[in-house]
């Protein structure tokens, strides 16, 4: 029977500035490093962002000394909790924005509802109409569209 070794890969020196800079300052450049490197994937896993982050850097994570790999793994959570919140804050924005629109919203979906004969809305019939009219809102203002139409056309009837 053949034993298979496993050789120990050698530890390497940290680079100055990992082991000088805290673990939100490398968090933020990581970030910083997402929004360049992929600016159009908002869903991308922090943890493959940070991956490619130590390879550009020239840094193999399982060389590093035990010290450093701990502050690695701090950095790459709250790289993720930063990116979470970011996201967050995107959507907030987005919502208060749509929800300023939303009588406009309701009001031409209304009208869209009115000229094809509709005495009631269906979630497809709202949908039908977004896609016509080619938006791009949250499913949250879909679902206010929908509810706040279908009380208007009742009301009007």
């Amino acid at each position: 029977m053949e034993t298979i070794r496993f050789e120990q890969e050698q530890e390497t020196d940290a680079p100055d500035w990992l082991e000088t800079k805290t673990a939100e300052e490398i968090a933020e450049e990581i970030l910083e490093f997402k929004k360049k490197t992929f600016p159009e994937e908002e869903r991308l896993s922090i943890y493959t962002v940070t991956n490619f982050f130590w390879e550009e850097h020239g840094i193999e994570q399982f060389r590093m000394p035990s010290e450093i790999r701990l502050k690695m793994q701090q950095t790459v959570t709250l790289a993720q909790i930063m990116a979470r919140k970011e996201q967050e804050n995107k959507k907030k924005e987005r919502m208060e924005k749509e929800n300023a629109e939303l009588p406009s919203l309701v009001s031409r979906c209304v009208d869209w509802a009115r000229t094809n004969g509709l005495k009631r809305l269906t979630v497809a019939d709202v949908d039908a109409y977004i896609l016509e009219r080619n938006l791009d809102i949250l499913k949250e203002t879909r679902r206010a569209i929908y509810a706040k139409a279908n009380v208007e056309l009742k009301s009007n009837r």
